[in-house]
């Protein structure tokens, strides 16, 4: 992802379409006209380079090569246990160029990190920073809740308890179950009108070990 960004900046000067000219016999004053036309022109010049330089430029300058450096595309490769927490292992892409990266701790207090910000290349600063990291948590966690609706165990088995008596159920492949509503470290389903709760790995590896039913 190589940035490259122009700015084009021009004064344009338009008269209408029909004018009176009158030709002056008087060197010294077209002279002086022409003196003029200079000064405007260099005093528009010195305005522009001002603006350039000012902070409100870098600002936008800064917020065109964040908006230019934002994911074209994300793939997560594995969710890895790590203890009592998940660590997601992604790759994703910045205007044709791959990277690779990591989300520790998914379900808390979660940090992302990546050789993105090591490489030269990329216009680096610290919101742009906060901004990526921020939107690939938030695309990553959106991505383990699954929406309401039906769905087919393709696990083996998976064990989970009512919300109601707290009674274990051991769940085989091939059972359809009813999402209801998911959380971010939580799911929600129903199955023959008693509701479970998904938690952990049953959570986290949700995508992988049910598909939905159409």
């Amino acid at each position: 992802m190589k940035i490259i960004l122009e700015y084009h900046d021009f004064i344009q000067y338009t008269q209408g379409d029909h004018y009176s000219i009158n030709q002056s016999n008087d060197i010294q004053s077209s002279l002086n006209g022409y003196h003029k036309h200079q000064d405007m022109l260099r005093h528009s010049l010195v305005k522009i380079n001002d603006i350039i330089k000012s902070q409100s430029f870098g600002h936008l300058k800064s917020i065109l090569l964040v908006e230019d450096q934002l994911i074209d595309k994300l793939d997560i490769l594995k969710i890895s246990k790590n203890n009592i927490n998940y660590d997601v292992y992604i790759k994703f892409v910045i205007k044709d160029f791959e990277y690779w990266g990591v989300i520790k701790d998914i379900l808390h207090d979660s940090s992302f990190e990546s050789e993105v910000f090591r490489d030269v290349n990329i216009y680096q600063n610290r919101e742009w920073a906060i901004r990526l990291k921020g939107i690939i948590i938030k695309n990553v966690k959106r991505w383990l809740m699954p929406k309401a609706g039906l769905y087919k165990l393709l696990n083996e088995e998976i064990i989970c308890y009512s919300n109601l008596t707290g009674k274990i159920n051991i769940f085989e492949k091939g059972s359809e179950i009813e999402v209801l509503k998911s959380y971010e470290d939580k799911i929600i389903f129903q199955h023959k009108n008693i509701e479970y709760t998904l938690l952990n790995d049953n959570f986290i590896y949700f995508n992988w070990w049910f598909e939905k039913i159409d």
